[in-house]
């Protein structure tokens, strides 16, 4: 199981135990039909969490990481049905036991570390129902032995519900309707999972009137306000850390933006801000980030001398964490016009834009990238600028390559832009002809995105909505792109037409150089060699080492593929051969690729894009 971080070698012995008993309790127990008293079950799940717990012997980042790599372990061994099963069975039951507590208890543990657990809960067909129904009928008549159970219910539907890549299939089942009640449970912990949950996956719509209230916002302040007084900085047993991450979502929604500045939020952040554990820093810039796009909340913001400060002082921190610095940087980017109006802080807005102005022209002295071919036309208008969230890549790579197969030319971040991000930012969207926007709810809920995305409006550019998502746009997106044509490539099955669609749409714009809906724009394409391309036809695929890649074990092989968030029997007889073959139609044939995959090996289309993007990982590997 490969490693984020470097682990010792006594969590790396841990992890090995554990990949064993795994492995051996799922033999005993994968084909037993009753698992609900089962002894032999209830004492192999005992050791199972006993090792698990010694994960907490280790500080942070080693003990997340190996919370983590724990998880894919019980994933890939095919633990979770097991425990899944014996949680259903006995929320069904009218009799508790020992082993489904034990199996409540870990599965709560094993969602809240590891995204492949949650993914694998999901997809388990009874568990997710089975927690929503017992949550719903127990709303309002709780007694101790039931609200026991449902402390460990809600947590697992929280933790589900935290992970973007889940949230669709959450609101199918209903969790909405489910847990709308609990936001008045005398419970702070139950009402705290309801704000949450509701917060992070409610629609805009639904966030106005489920959420957006200030006796919602004031619980959940009150009880920031209490963890980062504590001494060990929890309030009603959650970390300063999740309690702003829970503020943060409460932001997705554009009115609670503004509910908070006013209700008092943003010094309470600079306090998580100033925190010497960077994780509450993290989550603590994130928000403010995503706070600053209100902009009643522009003079809030400058008044507080001291966040003011804080995010300043961030900014020019070379030993500052990248996600705070990268913060700092589009909090003030947001407030540059503002500051620039006050007469005292124009020396900030000024300073900051002086930052941005030596790195750009920095940036417009690089070489331009080479078109690759002899025919291409000496003038161009401008790229065409690939706006979208990471956890799409797969899929604008794809689109990015076809486009680059038809000579247009691409501008592509591909390491999210971590350096100068704001010119990064500003350098593409000036020198855009199109910007295409790839729009997902990840995309929505990006400070990122929504940076690159008004700024292109901002700018008057050419914005074309593509949809990699099954998702209907809201909330500031939705008031972005409403009236224009979108493009649907969220049916992997229907890429071909609607890239011929957008392809002709493309065309259109350049042959009449209108880049900004009726203004003509002649400009350079430039790009950071570092951090984007600006491309024609793809360059020639990087070889791999086949005899090393021949030569993987069945260990090697899922690795690579849970990196990708691939796992399950669909993956199982994957070898290194196999890989192999299918790089090499991927480099050669990206079309033929995905219609192998999808048509032969029966993925779907969010599978085949994420294969995609491992094999594009073997040549550094």
């Amino acid at each position: 199981m490969t490693s984020r971080v470097a682990l010792p070698v006594d969590a790396r012995k841990v992890l090995a135990k554990l990949s064993q008993l795994c492995q051996e309790t799922c033999e005993m127990f994968r084909e037993s039909e009753d698992l609900s008293n089962t002894a032999a079950l209830s004492a192999q799940l005992n050791k199972l969490l006993q090792i698990y717990n010694k994960f907490y012997s280790y500080k942070h980042p080693v003990k997340d990481e190996c919370r983590r790599i724990a998880g894919e372990l019980f994933v890939n061994a095919g633990v979770i049905p097991i425990m899944s099963r014996v949680l259903v069975d006995g929320l069904k039951s009218t009799q508790t036991s020992a082993v489904m507590y034990l199996a409540m208890h870990m599965l709560h543990t094993l969602t809240d570390a590891s995204a492949e657990v949650t993914y694998a809960v999901i997809d388990e067909k009874h568990l997710l129902p089975t927690l929503l129904e017992f949550a719903r009928q127990w709303a309002e008549f709780l007694d101790a032995v039931h609200e026991d159970i449902m402390e460990g219910c809600l947590g697992i539907i929280h933790n589900t519900a935290m992970r973007d890549n889940n949230v669709p299939r959450v609101r199918q089942m209903g969790a909405t309707a489910v847990l709308v009640p609990y936001l008045n449970s005398p419970n702070d912990n139950f009402r705290l999972i309801a704000v949450a949950v509701l917060a992070n996956i409610a629609t805009e719509d639904e966030a106005d009137t489920l959420v957006t209230s200030p006796d919602v916002v004031e619980f959940l302040l009150g009880l920031l306000a209490a963890a980062l007084q504590a001494d060990d900085h929890r309030g009603a047993g959650w970390s300063v850390t999740e309690l702003v991450r829970a503020v943060r979502q409460l932001a997705r929604n554009d009115a609670n933006k503004q509910l908070l500045g006013q209700i008092g939020v943003l010094p309470m952040l600079t306090v998580a801000a100033e925190s010497d554990d960077e994780d509450e820093r993290m989550e603590s810039f994130s928000a403010l980030w995503r706070l600053s796009f209100c902009k009643e909340n522009h003079e809030v913001f400058i008044e507080n001398e001291r966040l003011m400060d804080v995010v300043r002082k961030a900014m020019y921190d070379s030993k500052e964490a990248v996600p705070c610095r990268e913060a700092a940087e589009g909090i003030m980017w947001q407030l540059r016009t503002e500051l620039e109006k006050r007469e005292k802080l124009q020396y900030w807005a000024k300073e900051f834009m002086q930052k941005i102005a030596i790195q750009r022209k920095a940036k417009s002295e690089e070489k331009p990238m080479s078109a690759g071919t002899p025919t291409t036309p000496k003038k161009t208008y401008g790229h065409v600028m690939l706006s979208y969230n990471w956890d799409h890549q797969a899929l604008v790579k794809k689109i990015r390559d076809r486009l680059a197969e038809n000579r247009i030319q691409v501008w592509m971040d591909l390491q999210e832009m971590r350096d100068s991000l704001r010119e990064s930012m500003a350098v593409a969207v000036e020198n855009a002809i199109i910007v295409l926007c790839c729009i997902s709810r990840q995309y929505k809920d990006s400070s990122s995105c929504r940076a690159e995305a008004e700024y292109a409006a901002d700018n008057k550019k050419k914005i074309i909505p593509v949809k990699v998502q099954n998702y209907s746009p809201d909330g500031w997106l939705g008031l972005l792109i409403a009236g224009k044509l979108y493009y649907d490539f969220s049916d992997r099955k229907q890429f071909d037409s609607k890239f011929q669609e957008l392809l002709t749409a493309i065309r259109e714009v350049i042959e009449s150089k209108d880049s900004t809906d009726g203004q003509a724009v002649e400009q350079p394409i430039v790009a950071s060699h570092a951090t984007s391309i600006t491309t024609q036809p793809p360059a020639t695929p990087s070889a791999i080492d086949e005899q090393k890649i021949k030569a993987w074990t069945a260990r090697d092989v899922q690795t690579l593929l849970t990196e990708t968030g691939l796992s399950g029997p669909k993956f199982e007889k994957f070898n290194g051969r196999l890989l192999i073959r299918l790089h090499s139609m991927y480099t050669k044939d990206a079309d033929g690729f995905y219609d192998y995959v999808e048509n032969k090996l029966d993925l779907d289309p969010f599978e085949s894009a994420s294969l995609s993007e491992a094999v594009d990982k073997l040549p550094k590997l």
